[in-house]
């Protein structure tokens, strides 16, 4: 009887364990899934199609931009199932970590990386699929650091919807913030509004937006050494504003750019993000004080 006792108790932690494989396997549905990612693929190959080899016009220099705004906002977009991460398991986490089966920090950073190259293969593919079929400019080096800009933005934005996540109570709650976050950063990013336009007490936001600084550094690259034209109509109107892609950089507050201080101020919003993350993880909607939690 005592050894049926123990099994019993074992049967009991197995069935814990099974609930939380459930809820990983309800994560895994939403977090990353090839269904959901293949969306963005499709996606992809659509505004491909709609931006096909975009020409060296006027008005070709305005599509650039926004296809490179729309490309970082969709990158951004792509791990937003990220939000469902701490709200999804936060009851199943706190009993199993009081239980004495992990710390927190183990659970945070095993939860938070493992998706992380998954989401970065498919925000490399759909980089991928919008840089050649928008015919941006034919080089391997600026491909290799329109990339590094792609890899940086996502990783932005994956920390950021997970701090979001760990800070709401639900998912609703969560969905609205990361929303309003998402909108305030893509209307600062440069291509809506005119950096030098933007009003003088908003101009901090162009600073923390890694949106913004993506799309900065992503025209930064592209018009840095382009070489424009004008079409038969341009000519006719008299609308041949621009020769060169660094005085389209100039024209939008973009010339004095540094794309690699860009990636790595992401970088930094992406590491005070998962800072973010941690705190609220560990400290919010445990149904304990600040203090219990440290002492526990």
């Amino acid at each position: 009887m005592g050894s049926s006792g123990i099994n019993a108790e074992y049967m009991g932690s197995s069935g814990i364990n099974a609930e939380y494989m459930g809820s990983s396997g309800i994560n895994a549905e939403y977090m990353g899934s090839s269904g959901i990612n293949a969306e963005y693929m499709g996606m992809a190959l659509i505004v491909g199609a709609i931006y096909w080899q975009i020409d060296r016009s006027q008005a070709g220099m305005m599509d650039r931009i926004s296809l490179i705004s729309f490309g970082i906002l969709m990158v951004a977009f792509l791990p937003f199932d990220e939000l469902l991460l701490f709200p999804k398991i936060r009851k199943i986490y706190l009993r199993e970590q009081e239980s004495g089966q992990y710390r927190t920090s183990a659970f945070y950073f095993g939860r938070t990386i493992a998706d992380l190259p998954y989401s970065m293969v498919f925000a490399f593919l759909f980089g991928l699929i919008l840089y050649y079929m928008a015919g941006l400019q034919n080089d391997a080096t600026k491909f290799a650091i329109w990339t590094g800009i792609i890899q940086a933005v996502i990783f932005c934005g994956s920390s950021m919807l997970i701090a979001i996540g760990s800070l709401a109570k639900n998912f609703e709650t969560s969905n609205i913030l990361a929303t309003f976050f998402l909108l305030l950063f893509m209307v600062t990013d440069g291509n809506w509004v005119q950096l030098d336009k933007i009003p003088h007490w908003l101009r901090w936001l162009r600073y923390v937006s890694f949106l913004g600084l993506g799309v900065q550094a992503g025209c930064k690259n592209e018009f840095s050494g382009l070489e424009t034209q004008c079409d038969a109509k341009e000519v006719e109107l008299g609308v041949c504003s621009f020769t060169t892609g660094d005085e389209v950089l100039k024209s939008r507050a973009m010339y004095d750019v540094d794309i690699g201080q860009n990636c790595l101020v992401i970088c930094m919003i992406a590491l005070f993000w998962r800072i973010v993350a941690y705190i609220g993880l560990r400290f919010l909607f445990t149904g304990k004080t600040c203090r219990e939690r440290l002492e526990g």
